[in-house]
This record gives C-alpha cells, structure tokens and sequence, in this order.
C-alpha cells in the first residue's frame, strides 16, 4: 500500500496549481465572450463591414493556434511553469499597454 502525503504545504501546492490552470484556461473563453457583443459596435466605430469585422475573430484563433505551437517546445525545452507564466506577464504587460494607449488617445 502506497504512502500517504500528510504534507500541507504539498496540497496547498497542488490547490493552488489547479486554480493557476483553470484560470489560464479560461483566458481564452473569457476573451471570446467578452469580444463577440463588442462586434456591431467595432463595426460602426471604425466603418468597417461585417465581414471585416468578423476577419478579427478568426485572427483571434489564429493566433490562438500559432501561440500554442510556439508554447508546446516550450513547454518541453524549459517545462511547464516558465513558459506558462512568461505567457501570463507578456499577456499582462500587453493589456496594461493597451489600456495606457487607450487613455493616452482619449
């Protein structure tokens, strides 16, 4: 019969783990629901058709694909948490200049 692990700091560990991926999962979701009611509107702001604006969702899983080639030998060269949480800072850096450039226009 195999050991059990009675060591706390091992589950808190693991707990916090599952919270970190289910949270970089649904990054992408999350993304996708909140940009979809957003389409009309980016459509009327910038005077592009729907066809146009529709073109932006298809960029969004593209680069939803490549990034995942790029992440997978990665992921095998320096492990799991590196290139997980580089990912995470440059998505975070990403938004914060965004959001400054947005303000910055307005």
């Amino acid at each position: 019969m195999p050991a059990i692990d009675v060591n706390p700091s091992r589950a808190y560990r693991r707990s916090e783990l599952v919270v970190v991926l289910g949270a970089v999962t649904a990054f992408a979701p999350v993304s996708i629901d909140m940009y979809l009611p957003a389409l009309p509107v980016l459509g009327a702001e910038f005077g592009a058709s729907p066809g146009h604006v529709q073109l932006s969702v298809a960029s969004f899983f593209l680069g939803l694909a490549v990034g995942q080639g790029f992440y997978g030998p990665l992921a095998d060269r320096f492990g799991r948490t590196r290139p997980l949480f580089g990912g995470l800072l440059l998505f975070v850096l990403r938004r914060s200049v965004a959001r400054l450039r947005l303000q910055w226009i307005s």
